[in-house]
Formats: structure tokens, C-alpha cells, sequence
């Protein structure tokens, strides 16, 4: 809306059509929804005619939580065109309620039939959920058994977090800090009563915390630092009057 409005202002077509028209305005969820669906179809359509060009296709998956709380997935293609590498994003998601490897191999599969470039991939990556990259019920073996020239490739940021992780456990003084700190979390959100009291009380709730993500734990730091005052606060109150 707001996009079509500042183009009203140098379109006197589109302008006139918002003060004139009275059933059709482009601004119903409908048909913009309509019209989003019919640039996605052109828009892989072209993707589907690059693909054909290219002598091989490689897929990237990668899980994460939105601020919903929900998993999505992105999904996306590399290939090379002309010597040039391409990469193209396809589409989220949502796999909240179901993560299996068998249930991600459908995607995959789904996505390559489409495409149809199976005799093409030569490569594959994940990251988020273990069930992706496990070696041996995970996905990528099982997308192994289908294309047998898909390699699996690792993550290398998700080996950087995991190294980080891994480090920090291996120091005492580190991993109780932590340790105490995501606590944290899993307090403020054991109940609708504690999330509440943190909403009142500091006006900020807590990241989530993941083992393989590390930059979850820097977000988490950061914000007990900049609410420390709030907090102490709070909990000197919850130990004085027993509120929760």
C-alpha cells in the first residue's frame, strides 16, 4: 500500500484509479496475492529455463526460527551460467509441524522433480534442524540414494558455531556463565504467569538460545547486559514479595 501510494504521486493513471475507481483498486489481499503468484510463476519459469542451460545444480536447505516462532525453510539453488555462478532463492516453508528426514526428502525430491534436474545435481547443504545432516538417517543420505552424484558440502558457518560451542564447554567458568544465562530463558518461559511478569516488569523478552548457533548466545548476552538494572529489579522484588 504504501509502495503504491508513492508511485500514485508521479502516475496520474494510477492516481486517478485510486480516486475514481470504485472495484477495482490492486489493493484488495486477493488480488495482490494473485498478482505476487503470477510474478513467482515467471520468475521460476525463468529459473527452470537457466537450469536447462547449466551442466550441473547444486540445493541448499536452511531452517530457522522466525519471530512467529515458526520454522521455515529456505530453499535454495546454485548453478553455473556462462562461467558465471547463479543463485537462486525458490521459496520458504513452513515446516513447524513436521521436520523428519523422510519429509525434507519429499521437498527435495519435489523441488528436483520440478526442475527436472536430477542428472544434474551434484551437490547438497544443510543446515538447522540434526536431522538434516546426520550421516546416516539423515537427509543427505538419503538424497544420496536418489541422486548419486549429489555430495553432501557442510556448513561452514554451522562448524564455526559448533567449534565456539564446543570451546566454551571445555572452560569451566565459561560454560556455568552460560549455563546460568540461558537459564534465563527457560524460566521466563515455563509459564504464561513468568512471561507475563517479564513483559510488566523488564518490557523485553529473551532470544532463544540454540547449541549450534552461537550469535543466538551473543544476541542473549547482549540483552541481559543493556536490561541487568530491570532485571536485578525484578528479582529482588520476586524474592521479597513472592510473586511468582
Amino acid at each position: 500500500m504504501d509502495l503504491l501510494s508513492f508511485l500514485a504521486k508521479y502516475d496520474d493513471t494510477l492516481k486517478n484509479s485510486f480516486i475514481e475507481s470504485t472495484t477495482f483498486r490492486d489493493t484488495s489481499n486477493r488480488i495482490q496475492n494473485e498478482l505476487i503468484k503470477c510474478t513467482a510463476d515467471v520468475e521460476m519459469d525463468h529459473i527452470k529455463s537457466e537450469i536447462k542451460k547449466a551442466p550441473f545444480v547444486s540445493i541448499t536447505l536452511d531452517e530457522t526460527i522466525d519471530v512467529a516462532n515458526l520454522s521455515q525453510l529456505s530453499i535454495v539453488v546454485r548453478y553455473v551460467l556462462d562461467g558465471i555462478p547463479q543463485e537462486r532463492l525458490l521459496g520458504l516453508l513452513d515446516i513447524t509441524s513436521e521436520r523428519t528426514a523422510d519429509t525434507m526428502l519429499k521437498i527435495v525430491c519435489d523441488i528436483i522433480s520440478g526442475l527436472e534436474c536430477g542428472s544434474k545435481l551434484v551437490a547438497q547443504s544443510y543446515d538447522g534442524a540434526a536431522v538434516i545432516a546426520g550421516h546416516l538417517g539423515g537427509l543427505q543420505s538419503k538424497v544420496k540414494e536418489k541422486y548419486k552424484h549429489a555430495v553432501f558440502v557442510d556448513c561452514i558457518a554451522h562448524r564455526l558455531n559448533l567449534v565456539l560451542s564446543r570451546s566454551m564447554d571445555n572452560i569451566k567458568v565459561c560454560k556455568v556463565f552460560f549455563l546460568t544465562i540461558s537459564s534465563l530463558v527457560t524460566f521466563f518461559s515455563k509459564s504464561s504467569k513468568t512471561t507475563r511478569a517479564l513483559d510488566i516488569h523488564v518490557q523485553k523478552r529473551f532470544p532463544k538460545v540454540a547449541p549450534t548457533r552461537w550469535n543466538y548466545n551473543g544476541r542473549l548476552v547482549q540483552t541481559v547486559f543493556q536490561y541487568r538494572d530491570a532485571l536485578i529489579h525484578f528479582f529482588h522484588d520476586v524474592w521479597d514479595n513472592k510473586e511468582i
